[in-house]
């Protein structure tokens, strides 16, 4: 077995929730992300996002080490999903410490809540910035 595929490496690995409700683009997200080396999870809304985040305290897996987020989503969108990680202060309040990537259409809405992403980008979303971004967060 090689290096990169033995699971204690694998653990090391920085992952990546990408929260995005358009199909074709949460799967772009994956597969660039994938190829840089992460570890990627996949949500279509915020509330898929809690989920997966609770799983990870139900498994002692650790909750992702960033999150990339769009904001106008079905069911819980991601101005809901950023106000409910910042300020829930029970069992998953360690999820408030996850830095936030903003990639959206609507980013000139609810300014104050954005304040709590460490990096937003307006859709089309250039690639280089954001790796860049990411890159600078999971470093």
């Amino acid at each position: 077995m090689d290096s990169e595929n033995r699971p204690e490496d694998r653990s090391k690995t920085p992952s990546i929730l990408v929260v995005e409700d358009d199909e074709g683009l949460r799967s772009n997200f994956k597969f660039l992300l994938e190829h840089e080396g992460y570890l990627v999870q996949e949500a279509p809304h915020g509330k898929a996002a809690l989920e997966l985040l609770r799983q990870s305290l139900q498994t002692d897996r650790p909750p992702p080490s960033l999150i990339l987020l769009d904001l106008e989503m079905p069911v819980m969108n991601g101005w809901e999903l950023i106000t409910f990680l910042k300020t829930n202060r029970d069992d998953a309040g360690q999820w408030g410490k996850i830095p936030l990537i903003v990639c959206s259409g609507a980013t000139h809405r609810e300014p104050d809540i954005l304040k709590h992403a460490a990096f937003v980008f307006p859709k089309p979303t250039d690639l280089t910035p954001l790796l860049e971004a990411i890159r600078s967060l999971l470093k």
